[in-house]
């Protein structure tokens, strides 16, 4: 039976000032602009080929080590461990949902310097209930220099939406910066 099925993702961002008692990187992690990420499967195209959100969301990096030089990593994990359902339906696997990661233009690009951990790959990483590298061994600079895209998609990966109950779904999903 085909419905509606809505999956919403809220985004939220882990700011460390101190990471550890050896160094003392400063980082900040922000959402140029995160708005609700929603998926609207309301039609049988939607549900047989998944749907793309492209370039929905930008983030910045900002990352300074006063002590020693170092690097640092960017990573993200869902909560809870699958889309919880709101009506009583099944709840679905995270996997159901990738994100797409690429360089946002600032003045560092993360991809020709092969920060961007890829995986598979294809670029894509499936959610997840662990902290996950996305991003590693990007050096120290400011908001302008480190910018990342965000696209998500929603049943196009391994979990395809066809057997899926008609309901609306929801998952947090959180991103943060620590020295490597």
């Amino acid at each position: 039976m085909l419905g509606f099925l809505s999956i919403s993702l809220f985004g939220f961002a882990q700011n460390n000032s101190i990471h550890r008692a050896t160094s003392n990187p400063a980082s900040r992690l922000i959402f140029y602009d995160f708005g609700m990420v929603d998926f609207n499967v309301n039609s049988l195209y939607k549900y047989q080929n998944g749907m793309t959100l492209s370039n929905w969301n930008t983030l910045a990096v900002s990352f300074v080590d006063t002590v020693n030089v170092s690097t640092w990593k960017l990573q993200f994990m869902a909560e809870p461990a699958y889309l919880q359902s709101d009506g009583g339906s099944a709840n679905l696997d995270l996997a159901t949902i990738e994100i797409v990661v690429q360089d946002g233009g600032g003045n560092y690009n993360l991809e020709s310097n092969n920060n961007i951990v890829d995986p598979g790959g294809d670029g894509d990483f499936a959610l997840q209930n662990t902290w996950t590298d996305i991003i590693t061994g990007a050096p120290e600079g400011s908001f302008e220099d480190f910018r990342i895209i965000i696209s998500y998609k929603c049943g196009k990966g391994s979990v395809s939406l066809m057997d899926k109950d008609p309901d609306y779904y929801f998952v947090d999903i959180y991103f943060r910066v620590t020295p490597e």
